[in-house]
């Protein structure tokens, strides 16, 4: 059995994991976190800290906010290296390098999309994709904004030059495309581990 921490757990996302994790038997949650914790109706117990957390577990998943991340990240490391999965969208450059660093001592997933089509249709992006992945990625986070005003504010450009070209030398950036028209793009770090544990 797979036990998890669901951060952001009383979001959109939160909620649609909560609902998929009950309907399965070998994983379950086994604590929430979430500023917002009166908004929970899970059987759970949510906390509006990851440090507050007691129960163990084998995985964080996180659905949250970019500020959690370095507590997140800390949690994770002072446990030992509980796997993180982390799907938070509105990172900094400084940020990314932050979880990107972790991932040297222990295993992390990032991904800020984790819809199955627009998996299916990808390919590395290219310079000339910035305007298009900026356009998406500014539209993507004005919802997080109109959701989220006390956590989310709108930056002056999501992806810098300097930071989109350096993501496409290390090839983790990648487009989805559609007749002709970019419909999503993912920002990914892969790494492999000689690890221990293994969840699967």
């Amino acid at each position: 059995m797979t036990r998890i921490i669901l951060c952001g757990c009383c979001g959109k996302m939160g909620h649609f994991i909560t609902q998929l994790v009950s309907e399965r038997t070998d994983c379950e949650i086994v604590a929430g976190v979430d500023l917002n914790v009166n908004a929970q109706t899970a059987s759970y117990p949510t906390y509006t800290s990851i440090d507050q957390v007691t129960e163990a577990a084998d995985v964080i998943i996180d659905f949250s906010h970019p500020s959690l991340l370095t507590p997140i990240l800390h949690y994770a490391a002072e446990k030992g290296g509980i796997p993180a999965v982390l799907c938070t969208t509105g990172y900094t450059a400084e940020q990314t390098a932050e979880l990107t660093k972790a991932s040297e001592t222990q295993p992390i997933f990032y991904s800020r999309n984790m819809s199955l089509g627009i998996n299916l249709m990808l390919e590395l992006a290219k310079p000339a994709d910035r305007e298009a992945v900026n356009a998406l990625a500014e539209q993507v986070h004005r919802l997080h904004v109109g959701w989220r005003p006390d956590l989310f504010r709108m930056p002056e450009q999501m992806y810098t030059e300097e930071r989109f070209l350096e993501a496409i030398e290390k090839k983790e950036l990648f487009c989805a495309w559609q007749d002709g028209r970019m419909v999503g793009y993912i920002n990914a770090h892969v790494a492999e581990y000689d690890y221990p544990s293994v969840v699967s």
